[in-house]
């Protein structure tokens, strides 16, 4: 019987590697592979570290409205690419399990957790981070920005970003919540030093809210 060539997705590498240097060794393969040219727009390479290979694989993502074309390894998180690689440090990393929500942003305008995603699966995406959601300058905040600045929304910021990016989308679909609605959808954020009354606050603030019971 013929030996069957392995071929991978993006995500598929990124799990195979990522799992064999957690167990302390560069991936081996039961043949040698033949790396496609590209797979879902990601092009395979090998760059040789010491006596070890180590395999990247090439993406190109829109970041806050600007493409970025890196070769990455598959395990690295969007996370750690957004921090490391592209200096969006907004993007905090808390828990790095999923759990407190301060790594939230934006991928094709949904909510996600970058720290729970790999770089590679960003490829051909739209990320928006919170340096995404002004217009640049700093003077021009983006409302619900301006709300969490006028009622006091923050206190040492850390749980921020994540909270924001949580809120825009959820706003986007439901522009007139109500206070349980506005704390179910915070439920994935953790934060240490509000009690959150004031986030709630800042939310129907940039609703129009404020004055509703």
């Amino acid at each position: 019987m013929a030996p069957v060539t392995p071929t991978l997705d993006a995500t598929s590498a990124a799990v195979y590697v990522s799992a064999s240097f957690v167990f302390g060794a560069p991936p081996v393969w039961p043949i040698q592979p033949e790396w496609p040219s590209g797979v879902g727009g990601v092009v395979f390479g090998l760059r040789e570290e010491g006596r070890s290979l180590t395999l990247e694989l090439s993406i190109a993502v829109t970041v806050n409205g600007v493409r970025y074309a890196r070769a990455v390894e598959p395990r690295l998180l969007l996370s750690d690419f957004l921090r490391h690689e592209l200096g969006l440090t907004g993007t905090h990393v808390g828990c790095e399990h999923g759990v407190c929500g301060a790594c939230t942003v934006l991928l094709d305008g949904e909510a996600v957790r970058s720290c729970l995603m790999f770089a590679v699966q960003t490829d051909g995406h739209d990320v928006v981070t919170v340096e995404g959601l002004s217009d640049g300058s700093g003077d021009a905040l983006h409302p619900l920005q301006a709300a969490f600045r006028e009622a006091h929304g923050l206190q040492c910021g850390f749980c921020t970003p994540g909270v924001l990016m949580t809120l825009v989308p959820f706003l986007r679909d439901h522009p007139d919540p109500d206070e349980r609605e506005i704390r179910e959808a915070l439920s994935g954020n953790l934060c240490r030093c509000t009690g959150y009354q004031n986030i709630v606050a800042a939310v129907r603030l940039a609703c129009g809210a404020a004055g509703r019971a």
